[in-house]
């Protein structure tokens, strides 16, 4: 998908409300920058932009902003060989008096960020700026960074502590829509996911975790939202399971990539 040059600036994903995209192939072109978390002077909201797969590109020409608002919580998932393209990654809320009513998470899994010029890859120059996002995690599936510059880190790539969602359990009849799929509790974070649905049948065939987070200590609760229902839908079948393992970390192209925190 490639927006002309007449259609504006930036893309927003979410303002206020909820926004989740699942990319699994092709393409995503955009001419300017994207917020991943809306910026308006609306709060609250979640936000969630997946890349999943060796086919499946988000080519943003400028930056990508995490959390452009207050109290919003904004994902950005790498998995399995998709491909994310911007000048840098920043986390942008509005204002340092709201660093902690907003969580923006990164999390690699098997994918790629390529950095398009040099300098910071998340425009943070010291650990604990406000521009980094709060936690970039590396999952089993590793990282892998190309540039073509000199690019540095200065956020700290984590290992998932704890344990994760591994597994949710879910089927059902009767929607017009995919569901959003909420995770909340159980002492953990950055957990998410998607609902799989059959257009042609109206039916739920399963839930895909695209992150399954890290620190749980209990079970979460996992409700499916919208889709047509207008009452929640609490899934019972939810398993947590160690997610400490780690990938490696891969670097690509021509440029040097420096890690500027242990």
């Amino acid at each position: 998908v490639a927006y002309p040059p007449g259609c504006g600036q930036g893309l927003g994903l979410s303002r206020g409300g909820t926004g989740v995209v699942y990319q699994a192939g092709g393409t995503f072109y955009r001419r300017s920058h994207l917020q991943i978390g809306a910026r308006d002077n609306t709060k609250n909201g979640y936000s969630c932009w997946t890349v999943d797969g060796a086919t499946a590109t988000n080519d943003v020409r400028d930056q990508i902003y995490l959390n452009y608002r207050t109290n919003h919580v904004a994902i950005l998932n790498m998995n399995n060989g998709g491909t994310v393209a911007a000048k840098f990654i920043h986390s942008h809320v509005l204002g340092t008096s709201n660093v902690g009513t907003s969580k923006a998470y990164v999390n690699f899994d098997g994918g790629t960020f390529f950095v398009k010029q040099a300098g910071s890859a998340f425009n943070g120059t010291v650990a604990g700026n406000v521009n980094l996002p709060d936690r970039v995690t590396v999952y089993k599936g590793g990282a892998t960074f190309e540039c073509t510059n000199a690019v540095s880190i200065y956020a700290p790539l984590m290992k998932p502590e704890g344990k994760g969602v591994t597994a949710i359990n879910y089927t059902g009849s009767g929607f017009i829509g995919a569901p959003h799929v909420t995770i909340t509790g159980g002492g953990g974070a950055g957990a998410s996911a998607i609902a799989k649905f059959d257009s042609r049948t109206g039916n739920v065939t399963g839930i895909t975790i695209t992150s399954p987070g890290f620190g749980y200590t209990s079970t979460p609760t996992v409700t499916l939202s919208g889709g047509g229902n207008t009452t929640p839908i609490s899934v019972s079948s939810v398993t947590i399971g160690d997610s400490a393992t780690t990938g490696g970390l891969t670097k690509n192209g021509s440029g040097t990539l420096g890690l500027m925190v242990s």
